[in-house]
């Protein structure tokens, strides 16, 4: 079997209500080439799996992977990345939809353009449930070990200066459409404040800090004091900014 142009990958977990709009708007894309569609249930207890079998049946270029056991959004999106045949992947979460018909055309346009990059993406608008649209450049940075590791000692650079550089020019474009979202690992805690230090400097108004534990739920307690002065910080200097737990399971808003 010849490989698509395109691979749509999608992950997916209990979101009935916006499965169907995502699907729809893969299936409205006008392009001059062959997309595939692969969709993965990571066995919803809604009706998602349902509506996603009937959409299968209806348009063989829709692959549904329909799981009995879930298995978690990483490792769901790992596998379901595996089996991409596309020379481009495009990756879109159940909730989320392409609004332009043309979307996948331009892109591919681009890079078949450009041989010198290796991906684009573009803003995106911010639906939520009320019904309010807000427009955002998201830019999502993790501060790990590893990759200041990779700018430090391979590349020479500091990692915080690439940051601050990529922010600043994204600033110059929408400043007021900049939404940072840095995700924090559980040993790290001074990288809240050094990343919401940056985003202070840039100008930046919005942020949103993940923490990813990975621990029990009692040791959340341990963060509240941080987080509190980082909160306070944020809102003598008008930063928008909010923070939540990952895993889903360990979720709390402070």
């Amino acid at each position: 079997m010849m490989n698509k142009k395109v691979s749509i990958v999608c992950i997916t977990y209990n979101q009935e209500k916006y499965i169907a709009q995502a699907i729809e708007s893969f299936l409205m894309q006008k392009t001059n080439f062959d997309v595939e569609i692969i969709i993965s249930d990571d066995a919803s207890s809604d009706s998602t799996p349902q509506i996603i079998e009937e959409y299968a049946k209806k348009n063989p270029n829709i692959k549904p992977i329909l799981r009995e056991k879930n298995i978690g959004a990483i490792n769901n999106y790992i596998e379901t990345l595996a089996l991409a045949t596309g020379e481009y992947v495009i990756v879109n979460e159940g909730d989320d939809y392409f609004s332009d018909e043309n979307k996948i055309q331009k892109q591919v346009d681009f890079m078949e353009a450009n041989h010198d990059y290796s991906i684009c993406f573009h803003p995106v608008k911010r639906v939520f449930e009320t019904g309010i649209q807000k427009d955002f450049i998201n830019l999502t940075l993790t501060p790990d070990a590893g990759s200041r590791e990779v700018y430090n000692k391979i590349k020479g650079v500091d990692y915080f200066d690439i940051v601050k550089d990529n922010i600043k020019t994204y600033m110059e474009k929408a400043a007021d459409k900049i939404e940072v979202k840095f995700i924090i690992e559980k040993d790290n805690v001074e990288d809240i404040q050094n990343m919401i230090e940056l985003c202070l400097e840039c100008g930046v108004k919005h942020v949103k800090c993940a923490l990813d534990l990975n621990i029990k739920l009692d040791d959340k307690i341990n963060y509240k004091p941080y987080i509190q002065t980082f909160k306070r910080l944020c809102r003598e200097n008008n930063l928008n900014v909010s923070f939540q737990f990952i895993p889903k399971e360990f979720y709390e808003e402070l």
